[in-house]
């Protein structure tokens, strides 16, 4: 089910989809809460750049250095073309 939290379903749909497959499974169904925040989660840990990445970019000319303050600093990196970027909501 982590992959249909991949494709932007939303809340109430994937939870009706895990709902379905707990179903077929015999086990309990889980809360539309707890499917919230699990999706959530999923969504925020893939968010932000890794450490990796904005030092490629950076090697690169991608990104600024002063980029690297930013991401040290948990500051939201501005989008840059070529670079690797937070996805776009």
């Amino acid at each position: 089910m982590i992959a249909s939290a991949e494709l932007g379903l939303s809340a109430a749909e994937l939870c009706r989809r895990v709902g379905d497959a707990a179903g077929e499974l015999g086990v309990p169904r889980p809360s539309y809460q707890q499917v919230r925040v699990l999706l959530l989660d999923r969504r925020l840990a893939r968010r932000h750049v890794s450490a990796t990445e904005l030092l490629t970019d950076v090697v690169l000319r991608a990104r600024p250095a002063t980029d690297i303050d930013a991401w040290l600093a948990d500051v939201p990196l501005p989008y840059r073309p070529g670079a690797h970027n937070e996805p776009q909501d």
